[in-house]
């Protein structure tokens, strides 16, 4: 068996240099060498190229003990130099790059399989690089249904009072049961919309016996990737639509959870209701807007100038600017 070369250390410290253009004419580079792994599948390609795998071996490092397993363990010269390659990954681990698989290669001088392994991590930052513009165009694509969800719901919010951080709150362990009798009869349907795999949906169904206990266990998977009530909502809602009678559930159960942590906004919503009713009003219900009109009766005494800002006069500048905000903010609502 022929014994490794002693390596030439002028040679290693001008290996990027030497192979530079290659990298050029492929728009790679030398940290794209070092950041990437070689994968087995990869291994299987070069295999078809790697020509003397025993010598190869022992440039890559392998011993001679190692070799002679791979010699005699094998069927075939084919499956010899895939276990050549794949000996190779496995001592190196974390660090079996494509930077150190083409330095121990051109060390070698083998230069067709240099080339090839500089194709395929081409061909795989581009492939990467596709998927990673698909994702973002789902993941866009996603934003634009969401903010048409919010569109569609928006007059059910308004109507009970709530807002959206309303929604923007992790379900807890206490609201399963009663969530749990709101959503509708097809649990499955509904966890598939959510994006829940369906392995994990035939686990529920297999431990959850009854269809209220699948629910909740539907629910407490939920609780363990802390999902919110908008969430919970956009799920239904794209199960079905807006019309939903579970998404009309929930938001009520929401507006009676948040009643009963603050009693103050039952006060304001009745409070609301024995005042005169402006023509928006007479709409839909909206609280904070009903707020607002005592406000409007109150406009700042604004000034051409407040001069030097001093820590007294900046809180009175601060709310003169808010209620010309709102006011503002409200104009465009009317529209």
């Amino acid at each position: 068996m022929a014994e490794k070369p002693e390596a030439n250390p002028q040679a290693n410290h001008s290996f990027e240099i030497t192979l530079k253009d290659n990298f050029d004419k492929r728009g790679l580079t030398v940290e794209d060498l070092k950041s990437h792994q070689c994968t087995e599948n990869v291994l299987v390609r070069l295999s078809k190229n790697l020509e003397n795998w025993e010598v190869v071996g022992f440039w890559l490092g392998l011993v001679g003990p190692e070799i002679r397993a791979i010699r005699i363990d094998s069927n075939s010269e084919e499956e010899r130099r895939i276990k050549a390659l794949n000996k190779w990954k496995e001592k190196k681990g974390d660090d079996a790059t494509y930077y150190n698989l083409i330095e121990a290669l051109n060390d070698y001088g083998n230069v067709e399989m240099i080339d090839r392994a500089l194709d395929l991590l081409k061909d795989f930052l581009l492939e990467k690089e596709k998927e990673e513009e698909q994702k973002e165009m789902e993941r866009q694509k996603e934003r634009e249904m969401k903010a048409n969800f919010y569109q569609k719901i928006k007059s059910q919010l308004l109507a009970k009072g709530l807002l959206v951080p309303d929604l923007q709150v992790n379900i807890r362990e206490e609201d399963v049961d009663a969530i749990a009798e709101l959503v509708g009869k097809d649990w499955y349907t509904f966890g598939k919309y959510m994006k829940v795999e369906e392995s994990t949906l035939d686990h529920i169904k297999e431990v959850g016996g009854s269809k209220l206990g699948r629910k909740k266990k539907l629910l407490e998977y939920f609780i363990s990737k802390k999902l919110r009530y908008e969430d919970i909502i956009y799920g239904l809602y794209n199960a079905s639509d807006e019309h939903n009678p579970s998404i009309n559930g929930v938001l009520d159960y929401l507006l009676t959870q948040r009643e009963s942590e603050d009693p103050k906004s039952n006060e304001r919503q009745n409070s609301k209701q024995r005042r005169p009713r402006s023509k928006l009003h007479q709409q839909q219900d909206v609280p904070w807007q009903a707020i607002f009109e005592e406000r409007e009766l109150k406009p700042p005494k604004l000034t051409k100038s407040r001069g030097h800002l001093t820590p007294e006069t900046y809180a009175d500048h601060f709310f003169d600017m808010l209620w010309l905000e709102e006011k503002e903010h409200m104009k465009k609502l009317e529209e």
